[in-house]
């Protein structure tokens, strides 16, 4: 359903560690199935500092001081290393 040219985004939990896998499927899977179906993957990245989606699920921070967790969060995220030590995954795929 996608045209040559077209792209697929796809921001999803790709665990196969225990304490983080939803369904024991990670990204080397996800890549290896869309490139299967004529898919390149053309972006890598993540969202969501792991050890941080603990806190900020249960935390009674809101508002201002709720942001500034998450983008606490985030800066350590992107020094880290943003695919290895983010929660979702993010993957953008074009097709060939």
């Amino acid at each position: 359903m996608v045209k040559p040219g077209g792209l697929i985004l796809m921001i999803d939990p790709f665990h196969r560690w225990n304490y983080l896998a939803r369904a024991k499927y990670n990204t080397r899977n996800v890549v290896a199935f869309m490139e299967a179906r004529g898919f390149t993957l053309e972006k890598k990245s993540g969202i969501i500092f792991w050890p941080y989606r603990e806190f900020l699920a249960s935390t009674k921070l809101s508002g201002e001081g709720l942001r500034q967790k998450y983008e606490q969060g985030e800066k350590i995220l992107r020094m880290l290393g943003e695919h290895f030590w983010a929660d979702y995954k993010v993957l953008l795929f074009k097709k060939q």
